[in-house]
């Protein structure tokens, strides 16, 4: 997405002025990397508009009391993670992603929210990033083109690569228990529906470790782990695996930004801006290729 060529007052009225329920965000780049912050922003601000306070039963003076100005404090403790990797996908560059999560109101009552979110920079380098929220029951009714993203494919398995590597199904993101089976999951989507030998995935997964029994113990656990949590979506057959410890992920089965972009879609040649499943080293030597055809 361009440029908005909007003075900030400006724009900030207008995301209050939407009448459904939006917050945005404003995040003011500091040109470099300050002492304890793994963001190159130095100050943020949030905009809420009346909708999302009526939704959520909660003032604007009460989200910043109660919960510092984050929404993703607002949502069940299980998705704060994934919520926050949305976030710094979102300002690494300017794209578009919808998911859902559950809000917990004031009330304390959960209600599921479908939310569209964009990012955009502005000509000073600050970037805004704001989310357009509906209730997920009521979604289709009132706007269904919220839904787009999401309707495009039959595929339950959406994931991506560009950035921070998440995983959604049916457009929540999925928070896993074991990092290593989230990263097993990674590796195999990588090498793109290959086979993955027990040894070839402890040399990426522990890296500095050799192959022994030890460390193919850890490899059994990691992909027992990860069947486990994809057997509870019911979608443990995404993964073949073979009595010998092979492994691989059925391509056909998952929606891959990676495998749309290597195919030369148009409307992901632009989604590749140089970050590529930044979470893992073993990642470099892929993402190198993609630098190299660019």
């Amino acid at each position: 997405m361009s440029s908005i060529l909007l003075d900030d007052k400006t724009l900030a009225n207008v995301f209050r002025s939407i009448p459904v329920y939006v917050v945005s965000w404003h995040f003011i780049g500091s040109g470099e990397k300050r002492a304890g912050l793994d963001e190159e922003w130095a100050e943020s601000s949030l905009v809420l508009n009346d909708a999302f306070c009526r939704m959520t039963g909660y003032s604007p003076t009460e989200i910043k009391a109660l919960f510092d100005n984050q929404i993703s404090r607002m949502m069940v403790e299980e998705e704060h993670r994934s919520f926050a990797h949305s976030m710094r996908e979102l300002r690494q560059y300017p794209h578009e992603l919808t998911l859902v999560s559950r809000i917990v109101k004031a009330d304390k009552k959960e209600i599921d929210v479908r939310i569209k979110m964009n990012s955009v920079r502005q000509a000073d380098g600050s970037m805004w990033v704001y989310a357009v929220m509906l209730d997920a029951e009521r979604a289709k009714r009132h706007s269904p083109m919220l839904l787009e993203a999401n309707e495009e494919t039959d595929k339950r398995v959406e994931i991506r690569t560009f950035g921070y590597f998440n995983v959604l199904i049916d457009g929540r993101p999925i928070a896993f228990q074991h990092e290593k089976a989230k990263e097993l999951l990674a590796l195999l989507v990588d090498r793109q529906g290959k086979f993955v030998s027990s040894g070839e995935i402890i040399s990426c997964l522990w890296e500095d470790e050799p192959v022994s029994d030890n460390t193919r113990s850890r490899c059994r656990k990691a992909a027992f782990y990860l069947r486990e949590t994809l057997e509870g979506y019911g979608l443990g057959d995404i993964i073949e695996s073979t009595s010998k410890g092979y492994r691989r992920i059925r391509t056909e089965m998952i929606d891959c930004d990676l495998y749309h972009y290597l195919t030369g879609e148009s409307g992901y040649i632009r989604a590749f801006r140089g970050a590529y499943m930044t979470d893992y080293s073993w990642a470099e030597q892929t993402l190198t290729g993609l630098m190299y055809t660019k």
